[in-house]
């Protein structure tokens, strides 16, 4: 079940979410402030990997439009890959899928870009250091 749908192999599991009912509005589905807030950090996490310096930033998101809806009850997937890489930040592709716990079938919720940035602790960009695999 963690292995990514067939139109997702070139992108790596990053985390996922569970969407219960606090999670949602009044149309009973997901805020969209909430999945903007879980894109983040799932962004976060993957650049955060991906280099080894201590502090990356988000800078930017491409639009987000959601394909699909979320409810309580479905398993949210977050799934990243580097699509390009600066002096001091990475851009990141990234997907998101639901799906209820007990289907095996995902759907695509959105895709987004996010950029993040590399900077020290005085809050200045710092080139960055990528780990080497």
């Amino acid at each position: 079940m963690d292995k990514a749908p067939r139109s997702l192999v070139d992108h790596e599991l990053i985390t996922r979410r569970l969407c219960l009912i606090k999670d949602t509005g009044h149309a009973g589905v997901l805020w969209g402030g909430n999945m903007m807030a879980w894109v983040d950090e799932a962004g976060a996490i993957y650049a955060g990997r991906q280099v080894e310096n201590r502090f990356m930033v988000t800078k930017a998101f491409t639009e987000i439009d959601f394909h699909s809806r979320v409810v309580p009850g479905d398993m949210v997937s977050f799934y990243g890959r580097i699509s390009r890489v600066g002096h001091t930040s990475l851009s990141i592709d990234l997907r998101v899928t639901a799906t209820h716990p007990a289907d095996y079938d995902e759907r695509e919720v959105l895709r987004v870009t996010g950029v993040f940035v590399a900077i020290r602790d005085d809050g200045q960009k710092e080139p960055l250091r990528m780990r080497s695999v």
